[in-house]
């Protein structure tokens, strides 16, 4: 068994390719199983991609935004903390999980 993992551009470059090449572009960041790059580039990944797929944003999408908007500060601070290491990589889990199902 294999762990797909695809490494994300910086958001204005991501931007760029997108406008560039559509949305299949963004399209094969969604076979990956885990991406690694800017939180920013990540959540426009998957904005596009629910929108590609049909997914609208429902009553509870602001608040979710705001947790995660919440999660994100948590995480970035605890990863900072070389003893928190284990915590924060489970707070990341959490963020990516509530992402990909927004």
């Amino acid at each position: 068994m294999s762990f797909n993992k695809k490494h994300v551009p910086q958001l204005e470059e991501l931007k760029v390719r997108h406008l560039e090449r559509g949305d299949s572009y963004l399209q094969v960041f969604e076979k990956a199983d885990c991406l690694i790059g800017q939180t920013e580039s990540i959540n426009y990944i998957y904005l596009h991609l629910n929108r590609i797929n049909g997914k609208t944003p429902d009553a509870n999408s602001e608040t979710i935004d705001e947790v995660l908007v919440l999660l994100n500060t948590a995480y970035d601070r605890l990863s900072q903390i070389s003893d928190l290491s284990l915590a924060s990589s489970e707070i990341k889990k959490v963020i990516n999980y509530i992402t990909i199902k927004q």
